[in-house]
């Protein structure tokens, strides 16, 4: 689509009082009934005019294949541009793409890492625990049980899912006997330290105008 067309496709969103969070409910809507094609005319021009979740969910369309082949090329493009503006899905997928490997993306644990502690520094739940596990096993950055710890009670305290709450705590459970009691308020202060990272880079997120989901799968399968 064109520059002229998408500044006039956005220019009849304003005209016609349709504003940028309520086309993304119409595509949300598309979605969930998987009307992909009707989804994707109303995401690409909002795409293209840099809105954050419209760039992430154009990701999840070709990472996943909603209703179109399955290209990670494409949908890389559309991630990175995602998570340069603060969408935690967007960072994850990243991050997954390299820590399971895929086509043209082969198992690569120091991006799996970055991508997934950008993420979890932006409250994305599985990314903590997924940060948590591999500073414990020192998959992709220098084994350290203290930030495990500190990552597996961030993701308890954030949690509302119970599957989260439960698979947090378990890793709790096990990291505390690693960590010597001594050494838990200087985990605490890593905590505090880590959210409010966490707390700005969400505000950033959010400061970017109303956030309008839609529905993304937690990871690139």
């Amino acid at each position: 689509m064109s520059r002229l067309r998408t500044i006039f496709f956005i220019f009849l969103l304003t005209v016609q009082g349709v504003s940028f969070a309520g086309a993304m409910q119409e595509a949300n809507a598309a979605l969930d009934r998987r009307d992909y094609a009707i989804a994707q005319s109303i995401l690409d021009p909002l795409a293209m005019a840099g809105d954050v979740d419209a760039l992430g969910t154009m990701g999840n369309i070709y990472g996943f294949g909603w209703g179109v082949a399955p290209d990670l090329k494409v949908a890389h493009d559309y991630w990175q541009r995602a998570a340069e503006k603060h969408l935690s899905t967007a960072m994850y997928n990243l991050g997954t793409l390299y820590l399971v490997g895929k086509p043209g993306f082969p198992l690569d644990d120091e991006q799996a890492a970055i991508w997934m502690k950008r993420a979890a520094e932006h409250r994305h739940i599985q990314a903590m625990l997924n940060l948590s596990s591999m500073y414990a096993t020192g998959r992709g950055l220098s084994q350290d049980f203290e930030s495990a710890l500190a990552w597996a009670s961030l993701a308890l305290s954030n949690a509302k899912d119970p599957s989260h709450k439960a698979a947090a705590n378990g890793q709790l459970q096990k990291l505390g006997t690693l960590v010597p009691r001594d050494r838990f308020p200087v985990v605490q202060v890593q905590i505090g330290s880590i959210a409010k990272i966490i707390d700005a880079n969400v505000q950033a997120y959010r400061s970017q105008g109303a956030p309008h989901p839609i529905n993304p799968p937690d990871a690139a399968r």
